[in-house]
């Protein structure tokens, strides 16, 4: 047992049971006895962070507690600083710091060719550390508390080749990188320059402990090593801690969480949340059967009670489907007429894996269906493309468009359409109004041969390194939304996501594809499909595996 942890107080509960809500209540609480001042939270995500924040302060949340003039006493900024992501903390006791930004980098690269040789991505410190291999493996490695060769070592070839460079290069990368941080000459900005994991290590490497009389650690099976670290420290000078989570949706070891610690510690919590509000009978059951394994090797067992109806108070049913595959099988029709026919939302959700996702997507291409990624809200084609294709053959035919859609067709509009220089063309000196084909061919924008064209795809650029195929089947797609007349003025209900991007949220549908992409141990195998299942409120369906492993 470490040396703080008779102070901790563990708040566990499994998926759906108003962990958020309890931790709401519990700084009502605690306001009331301790200087608001000296109570911060600490969640992992900026979202969770954002959803605590909201809760707390609303008003009407905060009156039923009888908190409201305390609560409204302080400002927004206030909130921002007690209640964050752990980075965003150690960040602010950081002074004199300069984040590392996209000018960093287009400067880091300008003087180092090879950071770009495989990344042509984002600029930001966000997409870097997301999407950058070489800012992953070295944030992975640090998670990991371990050396370049260390961390290497522990890779399989598949996650080798990931990471893309070799290992004598992101040696030579990351002396680059540490030395243009701290050093203003290259640099340009200052002799200090962070990135997220240097917020955590100098803050570590602080001298003086932060005085915090209560620290709240929001989905404290998540932290990393450092993180712990920081998380030690900050209950140094502390009279209580809460740890709130789940050990058995801890799918972060692969970044230094350490899910065998946490359901150790946690294993006879001093407040377990009973009452799921997610999953209907059906998937709960079936969630608690794959977890079963866990809990009996750590020897627990947790109470956890499925969704009731809020009006009769009884117990609601919900569904679990097999799925053979996208393409044709017995339960395929009803999954599609509910795509199709309903406002539920759906994921499609995967373990990772190119296979795995251009499954998904080419039946949801297929299909016809608009759907974007959940963690990106990047979509197959944008909105305002399709809106162009369902709009101009009657812009051809002489029906007057508002200005801004005119302005959108546009943007991807080749020499057939536009004359030379227009492509880019602000209108700025045109009245906000409807203007007709002809008006602009007479105003030199259009050329006189673009009334010819009656669809859009003859008057638009093909996408840029995309096979005449793949062009094709996108055109396609486009028609099936027009066809559908998709009101593309609501939010999307279909996304699809990896199983680590998805934690933390809820939909009607999942649909869990159970492919497993390379070897993984038994209980991360288990923890990720308790985790991806439990995000379903109303239908489960098991996509089979493509792959001959399945998780």
């Amino acid at each position: 047992m470490d040396l703080y942890s008779l102070m901790r107080k563990f708040i566990v509960g499994p998926p759906g049971t108003g962990k958020t809500t309890r931790l709401v209540e519990l700084y009502y609480d605690l306001i009331q006895k301790y200087n608001m001042e000296s109570i911060i939270t600490i969640s992992h995500t900026n979202v969770a962070a954002d959803e605590i924040r909201d809760r707390i302060r609303d008003e009407k949340n905060a009156k039923k507690y009888k908190v409201w003039d305390k609560i409204k006493a302080n400002n927004k900024k206030f909130y921002e600083d007690h209640i964050s992501t752990i980075h965003s903390y150690c960040k602010s006791k950081l002074f004199g710091a300069q984040v590392f930004d996209e000018e960093c980098y287009i400067e880091l690269d300008r003087q180092n060719k090879l950071f770009s040789r495989h990344y042509h991505g984002g600029k930001d410190l966000k997409t870097l550390s997301k999407r950058h291999p070489f800012w992953r493996f070295l944030g992975f490695s640090t998670d990991n508390d371990l050396r370049f060769p260390e961390y290497w070592k522990k890779l399989s070839d598949h996650d080798r080749k990931e990471y893309k460079y070799t290992l004598p290069q992101l040696i030579s990368l990351n002396k680059y990188y540490q030395k243009f941080k701290t050093d203003y000459k290259l640099n340009k900005k200052s002799s200090n320059v962070v990135d997220f994991i240097d917020m955590i290590d100098q803050f570590n490497k602080a001298p003086k402990d932060p005085d915090i009389k209560v620290l709240i650690v929001d989905e404290a099976q998540d932290s990393s090593v450092p993180q712990r670290k920081a998380l030690a420290k900050m209950e140094k000078n502390a009279e209580i801690v809460y740890w709130a989570g789940d050990p058995d949706q801890s799918i972060y070891g692969f970044a230094g969480a350490d899910p065998d610690y946490f359901s150790r510690i946690s294993a006879q919590p001093d407040e377990e949340l009973k009452q799921g509000h997610r999953c209907p009978r059906v998937i709960n059951e079936y969630c608690k059967q794959v977890i079963a394994p866990i809990w009996q090797h750590y020897g627990y067992t947790r109470t956890w009670k499925p969704r009731e109806d809020k009006k009769t108070g009884k117990v609601i049913e919900g569904e679990k489907h097999p799925l053979e595959n996208l393409e044709r099988c017995p339960k395929l029709p009803l999954l599609i007429d509910r795509l199709h026919n309903t406002d539920e939302t759906f994921i499609f959700t995967y373990r990772g894996g190119n296979e795995c996702l251009d499954r998904i997507l080419n039946f949801l291409k297929k299909e016809g269906i608009r759907y974007s990624s959940y963690g990106t809200e990047n979509k197959f084609v944008k909105d305002w493309e399709i809106n162009c294709h369902r709009n101009f053959p009657d812009f051809a035919a002489g029906k007057p468009l508002d200005l801004k859609l005119i302005k959108d067709i546009c943007k991807k509009g080749n020499a057939l359409l536009l004359e030379r220089g227009y492509q880019k063309f602000d209108f700025k000196d045109f009245q906000k109004r409807d203007y007709t084909l002809h008006e602009l061919i007479n105003k030199g924008v259009f050329t006189p041969k673009a009334s010819q064209y009656k669809k859009y795809e003859q008057v638009k650029h093909k996408e840029s390194r995309t096979p005449d195929l793949e062009n094709f089947k996108r055109t396609e797609y486009i028609n099936k939304i027009i066809k559908d007349n998709i009101d593309l003025k609501k939010d999307v209900k279909v996304f699809y996501d990896n199983i680590h991007s998805i934690k933390g949220t809820e939909f009607d549908n999942v649909i869990f594809d159970e492919s497993l992409i390379r070897p993984e141990p038994r209980f991360d195998r288990l923890r990720l499909r308790y985790v991806g299942c439990s995000r379903a409120k109303k239908t489960l369906w098991l996509l089979k595996t493509i792959t001959g492993g399945t998780l």
